[in-house]
């Protein structure tokens, strides 16, 4: 590790490492040559597709019974939060939780967003039929879960499973996804958020 006692000053570096093996000639020698550049020239960071998984979930995916809203979908300094509606419509009962995933739109295509924190409860929520049209808010936090987010369109994922209501044990019928869009304005980073 190195130990520093300022920054980095702006320019090119090489970290160099041998590692030797014991009681051998046999020597690994690894070179690393990376850039420091000034605070303001940074590039604004931007999802590289050939690191991220496509998605695969399609609008075909999209439960027909349950639906997710999202009332201010705009996330920027002042509200890098979002709070989920989530509607059920049908006559079925179905469960799920509070985990969600995050989804990028690039180039027409919706990928995968790979989480830094992935810290979810486990519980388990059922919607039986007959409940109120909005059944549960859930208060999401996608900058916090993913840690950075690029300014962008996104959109969140829950998954819902269809329960057997006529099953004397809990049994499930179906996997079914909903969907709700949201926007980053500019660039959050969870670590300099105020």
């Amino acid at each position: 590790m190195l130990y520093l006692n300022e920054p980095l000053a702006a320019g090119n570096y090489r970290l160099m490492l041998s590692i030797s093996v014991f009681n051998t000639s046999d020597a690994l020698d690894y070179v690393y040559e990376f850039a420091v550049v000034p605070y303001g020239d940074v590039p604004e960071p931007q999802w590289d597709t050939s690191r991220l998984s496509p998605s695969s979930l399609v609008s075909t995916n999209q439960s027909v019974d349950i639906t997710m809203r999202i009332e201010n979908s705009v996330l920027n300094e002042g509200n890098t939060s979002l709070v989920l509606a989530i509607t059920s419509g049908g006559a079925y009962a179905y469960e799920f939780g509070v985990a969600y995933g995050v989804e990028v739109l690039l180039d027409g295509k919706w990928y995968s967003v790979p989480f830094a924190h992935n810290a979810f409860t486990l519980q388990a929520i059922v919607a039986s039929p007959g409940f109120p049209d909005s059944i549960y808010e859930l208060n999401v936090g996608p900058v916090f879960q993913c840690g950075v987010l690029p300014a962008g369109q996104y959109r969140l994922v829950k998954s819902f499973d269809l329960r057997d209501q006529s099953a004397s044990v809990v049994t499930f019928l179906a996997n079914e996804y909903a969907f709700a869009e949201f926007t980053v304005e500019k660039t959050l980073d969870w670590v300099l958020l105020p």
